[in-house]
């Protein structure tokens, strides 16, 4: 009954009545009810469908319920993708509007049916995207090509295709498969039946589609450039490589990277090369692969020739003078660029009458009789080789029929003591009847045959011997020559050439187009003809040993030039000479042989082109000047009311023919003026009480000067009343030396000087104004800089000449706005020093000046050679030793940026470091030593001070000993048997000995008092030897036990000679101990032995002024000998016993 109740009857609370089971009313209701069951819906899955398609037919399904059925879709889903749902018969229709994600979607589907009965049931919806083959093009292919592939491609549908083509073809070869690959290779004729049109058509199941497709095919790509054109270096380079087939844009390598070694760059996107080739191929060019690479990424690759020509230059830069009325023939030559192409032509001035110039670069043909009037015939060739084109500039000189007697001879080479003697002197010109004289000396160690012109003799004594000698010729015509030798005691070579210069001058020579610098040395007067920066011609005027000189144009035109120089029978060794150029040679007359010294000259015209001569002697504090009068030198000292005067002496002539002289007195200015009768002179007090260098230059007709005053550049000038001074300077500066005033043609006034503090240059200033002068660097860096020269050109371009305290010299020129300059000679063998592991392989380490370098000269018993340690320094003193294990140590001071380097070679490679910074001396020294551990230690002078650097952890760091006042040259230092360092030096009052003795320094001093100048020692165990120079006294010599240097033993070795440089050496096989030594008095070197206690010095060599002096003993005892002559290296060997 219970389970009845429950099934059965409904209980209804209404309001306060209770019905069960029965109608309203109190009937109990007994009429039994039907089971009502919900729908069930019977559809498992919906089909997919495509965008765009009509969506597949289907009725949704359910089963129970009471029909009808209603149907819904809860979420609106299907309408979202472009489908609807009957409401009434569940039919789903539409054609999809959008894809569903790649799962699907869910469709939430609702029945209801009659009886109001629902259910849901959730459905799956794919809707694929629209099938497209998005391949719209096919790589274009060409005959004959391997492994073309192209696959097709489509989006939407299923992801799952299935392709085929329905019409058209492929190339021959090609085949196409159901994944949509077209692969295979093509027919070598494809290309005659391009372009291939064909549908394609792709099925993912649901949909399909079609898409129309075409292949071309080309003839093979290939480059069509057959050949590379020829460059040549400097010369700008352009070409661009061609293509033809394939598919454009083309992309182009460089396979290899060869144009670039060249200096040349292909553009990738263009197929240009360009750039200014930098290097050189060889003659056979070098092979160049060339790939390009088109749009459907097909290659094609080509090997080209590439020839790259050395630079084309016109190597001849002076020609041989030719002679009027005799047959002439020269062929210019060059060098670069492509030779067989060489096109020769004349593109300014001419040739004398008589001769031609022809394409292939000869001048050739007879001058006609009265060319040689208008001789020198500048004139500029032009070179082209097809690829570049360049020009020179050149002067031929025509002399008259009868061609000037000249000895040819410039220089003669060196003689040794009691050796044979013979050397055959050169002439040409004249009538070829030769008689040869030697002028002077009278009683020289040599004879000049008179008819062969052979210099012999058997010189005795070492020494410098300067020879007049003259060659004159059947007609009378002669020629005078000034020539030294060298007679040395030992044999002598050179290691390295210089030419070391104790001044200079410098005129421009406007016939030949070309600057003319005297350089005097030693060697005697060097004259280097110079074109822009490129020296094109060098000669000796003299051999003989030349203190001063000065040059200038005659009023015509002519090279002309005063000098003094040595003379074989001059009552003080000098002579002054005067010498102007032919044409072909230097014509040469004494001037003055009985007072001819001149530290310094000057040379000057006037406008009927009567030379004059400016000299002092500062010996004899003989001031003078000379005027020529015909053939004759007349004489006259002047202003002698005062005494030392005339340092620096210049002379100028005006207009009207007065003489206006211009000097140093006591440091002050002086000026002296004479019109031919009165003579008037005075110290220009304006001017200061430190000047130094005067130049003088008549402007406008009155005197101004150029000058320093305590190393400030200064123009002073007389404007007709009084006199003027002012400033010359873009900025200030603290140090500056020779000060040159220059006038251009249009009368503008420049002044050139050297800049020595706070930098280093050479300057040239232009005035525009009252203390207003405008400057520019001329060389950005002239290192310790003594004094300058400056001249104009024919279009006024500014040619300046520098030089320095050690002879280094420099030409600087401005064309086109830009200056540039270069060296034209200098010292190779400054502050010197030297090493031999073994007695028989040497290293000689000097500063070369002209090279701006630190070199190591290395000898193997044979010859020499010489490797450059470190560019860009000048350095002033060197240090050189060996470790236990024979590796180089070195030590050298740059004098210019005052930085003291250290220096380490172990067989293979040099490394250099700074040991120290801002060191600065008068008289720079530097030495070096290794202890016992083969650890390095240098010393060198600073400000008057010794200090000593060591290297710990590799940091060097530098001790004040605190017992300096060094003062000249020369520097030792060893360590003793303790591992303590000793060193030695000089001062005003002793030789200095310091040494650490473990825990302090102390010191003792030698000689105390005295002068001392230029120690050199060795060691022999912990013995040490050291020679010096006590002024006044002579050769001193200590020896000392280094563990107690206090207690020293000295002696005089050579009472009375000078010793301004010295050098020592030890013989460990025989213990005997050596030296030599350059004496400034005698310009001589010397070496000093001893026999039986006895020391006695031997001339080595004379005339000659060295910047430093070393010596070694060989393993057989013999002595070399390392020193400098007008900056060569000279290496002197002791001549076997």
């Amino acid at each position: 009954m219970k389970e009845w109740l429950t099934k059965n009857w409904v209980w209804v609370l209404m309001g306060t009545v209770l019905v069960v089971g029965g109608a309203v009313g109190g009937c109990l209701a007994t009429e039994k009810k039907e089971k009502k069951h919900p729908p069930t819906i019977t559809t498992t899955a919906l089909p997919e469908g495509a965008v765009g398609m009509p969506y597949p037919a289907i009725t949704l399904t359910a089963s129970g319920g009471k029909t009808p059925y209603i149907w819904s879709d809860v979420n609106d889903t299907l309408q979202t993708y472009g489908l609807s749902l009957d409401p009434n018969t569940g039919e789903i229709t539409g054609t999809p509007i959008q894809a569903t994600p790649s799962g699907g979607v869910t469709v939430t589907i609702k029945v209801r049916d009659a009886n109001k009965k629902t259910a849901q049931k959730d459905l799956t919806l794919v809707i694929y995207p629209e099938l497209q083959i998005t391949t719209t093009t096919l790589p274009d292919a060409q005959n004959g090509q391997t492994g073309y592939s192209a696959t097709l491609t489509a989006t939407g549908g299923t992801g799952t295709y299935t392709w085929r083509m329905v019409s058209g073809s492929l190339p021959p070869y090609l085949e196409f498969d159901s994944s949509g690959l077209i692969s295979g290779d093509i027919a070598p004729d494809a290309s005659a039946n391009s372009p291939y049109n064909f549908t394609v058509e792709v099925t993912d199941g649901l949909q399909t589609v079609q898409a129309d497709l075409s292949i071309t095919v080309h003839t093979r790509l290939q480059i069509t450039t057959t050949t590379l054109p020829e460059g040549e270096v400097g010369v700008t380079y352009s070409f661009t490589f061609q293509a033809a087939y394939g598919a454009q844009p083309y992309k182009w390598y460089d396979v290899n990277g060869t144009l670039a070694t060249y200096g040349l760059t292909l553009d990738t996107n263009t197929g240009v090369v360009t750039g200014t080739p930098t290097t050189a191929t060889d003659a056979g060019g070098v092979s160049v692969t060339i790939q390009v690479t088109d749009a459907n990424n097909i290659t094609a690759d080509k090997t080209f020739t590439l020839i790259i020509w050395h630079a084309l230059q016109i190597t001849t830069d002076h020609l041989a003078p030719a002679t009027e009325g005799a047959p002439y023939s020269l062929q210019l030559q060059a060098t670069g660029g492509k030779s067989t192409s060489y096109q020769w032509s004349l593109v300014s001035g001419s040739l004398p009458n008589g001769l031609n110039f022809s394409n292939d670069g000869i001048i050739s043909g007879t001058p006609d009789n009265g060319t040689s009037t208008g001789s020198p015939y500048p004139f500029t060739v032009e070179l082209t080789d097809g690829i570049a084109t360049v020009q020179a500039t050149l002067w031929l000189d025509v002399q008259a029929a009868s061609q000037p007697l000249r000895i040819m001879t410039e220089s003669l080479p060196p003689a040794k003591t009691d050796e044979d003697y013979s050397f055959t002197l050169q002439a040409e010109g004249g009538d070829g009847n030769y008689t040869w004289s030697m002028v002077a000396p009278s009683g020289s160690a040599f004879n000049l045959d008179s008819s062969t012109g052979e210099l012999s003799g058997k010189p005795s004594n070492a020494n410098y011997e300067p020879l007049l000698v003259k060659v004159q010729d059947g007609s009378g015509n002669s020629h005078t020559r000034l020539l030294g030798v060298r007679i040395a005691a030992w044999s002598r070579e050179v290691v390295k050439e210089g030419w070391a210069i104790i001044g200079g001058s410098l005129l421009y020579d406007k016939k030949r187009g070309c600057t003319l610098l005297f350089l005097p040395s030693l060697d005697g007067l060097k004259v280097f003809w110079v074109r822009g920066t490129t020296v094109i011609k060098e000669e000796l005027l003299c051999s003989a040993f030349t203190l001063s000189v000065d040059a200038a144009t005659t009023t015509d035109g002519i090279p002309a030039v005063a000098f003094s120089a040595l003379h074989p029978t001059a009552a003080n060794g000098f002579a002054v000479y005067y010498a102007t150029y032919n044409g072909s040679a230097w014509t040469l007359e004494t001037v003055d042989e009985s007072n001819g010294k001149a530290d310094d000259i000057s040379l000057a015209f006037d406008d009927s082109g009567t030379p004059y001569i400016a000299a002092y002697d500062e010996d004899s504090d003989y001031l003078r000047y000379y005027e020529r009068s015909g053939a004759v030198w007349n004489v006259a000292e002047f202003d002698k009311g005062v005494s030392d005067r005339g340092e620096g002496v210049r002379i100028a002539v005006d207009s009207g023919g007065n003489l206006h002289f211009a000097y140093v007195h006591n440091q002050m200015l002086r000026y002296a003026f004479y019109d031919g009768s009165t003579w008037s002179c005075e110290d220009i007090a304006i001017a200061g009480d430190d000047v130094e260098s005067p130049s003088l230059l008549i402007y406008q007709g009155k005197p101004h000067i150029g000058c320093t005053n305590s190393d400030r550049p200064q123009h002073v000038w007389f404007d007709g009343s009084d006199w003027n001074v002012e400033p010359i300077s873009g900025g200030l500066f603290f140090a500056a030396a020779g000060v040159w005033l220059a006038a251009d043609s249009q009368g503008e006034l420049y002044a050139a000087y050297c800049v020595m503090l706070p930098y280093m240059s050479v300057e040239v200033a232009h005035r525009v104004g009252y203390a207003n002068w405008q400057t520019e660097t001329a060389i950005d860096y002239f290192p310790v800089a003594g004094g300058t020269l400056i001249v104009f050109d024919d279009n006024d371009n500014p040619i300046v000449g520098a030089g320095n305290v050690l002879g280094l010299v420099a030409v600087a020129t401005k064309t086109a706005g830009v200056w540039s300059h270069t060296y034209v000679s200098g010292p190779s063998a400054v502050g010197a020093s030297a090493a031999s592991p073994d007695g028989e392989t040497f290293y000689l380490l000097a500063g070369d000046w002209k090279q701006a370098a630190v070199v190591l000269h290395t000898y193997d018993g044979t010859s020499w050679t010489s490797t450059p340690i470190m560019t860009d320094v000048h350095v002033i003193d060197t240090a050189i030793t060996l470790d236990s294990k024979n590796n180089i140590h070195i030590a050298f001071q740059d004098w210019c940026t005052g930085t003291v380097y250290y220096g380490f070679y172990d067989g293979s490679d040099w490394v250099v470091e700074k040991v120290a910074l801002g060191v600065w001396a008068e008289s720079p020294s530097v030495a070096i030593a290794i202890d016992s551990n083969d650890n390095p230690a240098i010393v060198y002078a600073s400000n008057k001070r010794i200090l000593y650097a060591t290297k710990r952890n590799n940091v060097w760091e530098t001790t004040d000993p605190g017992f300096s006042d060094v003062n000249g040259d020369g520097l030792a230092l060893f360590f003793n048997s303790n591992g303590n360092p000793v060193i030695l030096y000089p001062q005003d009052f002793g030789l200095e000995c310091v040494w650490f003795d473990g825990s302090t320094w102390k010191n003792h001093t030698y000689d105390s008092g005295n002068a001392c100048d230029a120690p050199a020692a060795v060691t022999n165990g912990n013995t040490l030897y050291c020679f010096y120079y006590v002024w006044g006294v002579g050769l001193r010599l200590l020896e000392m036990d280094m563990n107690t240097p206090a207690n020293g033993s000295t002696k005089t070795a050579l009472a009375g000679v000078t010793a301004e440089q010295i050098a020592a050496s030890f013989d460990p096989s025989t213990g005997k101990l050596f030296a030599s030594y350059f004496s400034q008095d005698e310009m001589s070197v010397f070496f000093v032995s001893s026999s039986g206690g006895t020391w006695t010095a031997e001339a080595i060599e004379g005339g000659v002024f060295p910047t430093g002096i070393v010596m070694l003993c060989d393993k057989n005892g013999n002595n070399h000998i390392f020193y400098s002559a007008t900056g060569d290296i000279v290496h002197a060997r002791q001549p076997q016993p």
